[in-house]
């Protein structure tokens, strides 16, 4: 959004900001936008509570989906959520579809808002075998 909003090239010098969104919150910006674990697990459960995984999938192995999700500062989502990542399991195209059907179901997300910089853009991983205990 930044490079929509921001059409001059810097002059260089300084820090570099860093282009990697940030997984469940990790720092972005300035070290006070930083999420606290319970605000990591409380966004782990607001999405957990959306999501129904495919039947069988516990037992698959490799079945990790990553999801990469934009949010507004109301919490809503921004833009589609985007799988980010691939896998072999007969399983993974429904376990994909389930993960991105859950980040939009769960919206508005309930989050600090002194935080958006932290949040603004996440990558979510959506693992079976430890949300169901596989």
């Amino acid at each position: 959004m930044a490079a929509l909003l921001n059409k001059v090239q810097p002059a260089g010098g300084g820090s570099q900001r860093n282009s990697q969104p940030a997984s469940l919150g990790a720092r972005r910006g300035n070290d006070n936008a930083k999420m606290t674990q319970s605000e990591l697990d409380s966004l782990r459960g607001q999405i957990g509570r959306c999501w129904s995984p495919p039947i069988g999938a516990a037992e698959a192995e490799g079945l990790l989906v990553k999801v990469k999700m934009q949010l507004n500062r109301d919490g809503t989502v921004a833009a589609p959520p985007k799988v980010i990542n691939t896998g072999s399991s007969q399983f993974f195209p429904a376990a994909a579809s389930a993960a991105t059907r859950a980040v939009l179901r769960c919206q508005p997300y309930q989050l600090p808002a002194d935080k958006y910089d932290a949040w603004e853009e996440v990558i979510v991983n959506f693992d079976p075998r430890e949300m169901l205990g596989g």
